[in-house]
């Protein structure tokens, strides 16, 4: 079973390098980010909130709204990335009104089915109607037919 931390990496790293190109995160914190979402090397809560401000002032927010102390708690971090972070992109918030509808149903988290396996660890999967190649990395064993919940261009976890 994975921590709180691992599943909030595993739905946040496919957004650092939205934050490595406007200057959020520098290379060297990108390269850590990815080390520990692939499941190498431990970071701290600190240097991960920090890496991801915009997601944890919205994580907070919403365990106040749940009644939940510890924000990071695993059913906030589900509800977070299963339900509301669709909601805040929905609503346009903070740089999501600057984006064009394309890019924002890329970043939205999508639940999947598998219809094809690629070369080189990826996955052709289908949503909505629409169908792309996304990387397999977190997925291992996935086969075709499962469904895998989508953020970025990762498939993140096998529902």
């Amino acid at each position: 079973m994975v921590s709180s931390d691992e599943l909030f990496l595993k739905y946040a790293f496919p957004c650092a390098h939205v934050l490595l190109e406007s200057g959020v995160i520098t290379k060297e914190r990108y390269s850590s980010l990815e080390d520990c979402a692939k499941g190498g090397e431990v970071l701290s809560r600190d240097v991960i909130e920090s890496s991801f401000p915009s997601a944890f002032r919205r994580i907070k927010v919403l365990a106040e709204e749940m009644g939940v102390g510890d924000y990071w708690d695993m059913k906030v971090m589900e509800e977070y990335w299963y339900r509301n972070h669709n909601e805040v992109i929905d609503a346009r918030e903070g740089n999501y009104a600057k984006f064009p509808e394309s890019f924002r149903d890329f970043c939205k988290v999508h639940v999947a089915e598998v219809v094809k396996l690629l070369p080189e660890g990826f996955l052709s999967i289908e949503y909505d109607e629409k169908r792309r190649a996304v990387c397999g990395d977190y997925v291992l064993g996935v086969k075709v037919g499962d469904k895998v919940r989508v953020h970025h261009a990762y498939a993140v976890e096998i529902c």
